[in-house]
């Protein structure tokens, strides 16, 4: 049984925070989206590759802006999503686990490391 519905998951980020030389380092995962064709997988599942930065330069800008503004430079993979799909992949991107679920604006140094699915307007 799914946590939440779709419109919970789509349009935020999953990201990893981890230690890093200097502060925390933010790896990019996968955000999902609503794109309405074809009718039986209206979203998708966008997944990076080696999308790093540190959390002090995405904090600058907001995840988001940043996410639009880089993401291009790095490989995507899409995935067309039923709703059910989408549910499931947000749900279960932390090694098969639920990721943990912060508010972008309680990002900080102080993040614990882990896999989290980052609300960004909500």
């Amino acid at each position: 049984m799914a946590e939440h519905d779709v419109s919970y998951y789509i349009d935020n980020t999953i990201v990893e925070i981890a230690d890093g030389d200097e502060g925390k380092k933010v790896k990019i995962y996968a955000y999902g989206y609503f794109a309405g064709d074809p009718e039986d997988k209206p979203y998708r599942l966008v997944e990076y590759s080696f999308f790093f930065s540190s959390l002090k330069r995405i904090k600058e800008s907001g995840l988001s802006t940043f996410e639009n503004a880089y993401g291009q430079n790095h490989n995507q993979n899409i995935g067309e999503c039923s709703e059910q799909d989408i549910i499931f992949a947000y749900e279960h991107y932390n090694r098969g686990r639920m990721p943990k679920i912060i508010n972008e604006s309680e990002l900080s140094e102080n993040t614990e490391n882990g896999i989290y699915i980052v609300l960004v307007n909500k």
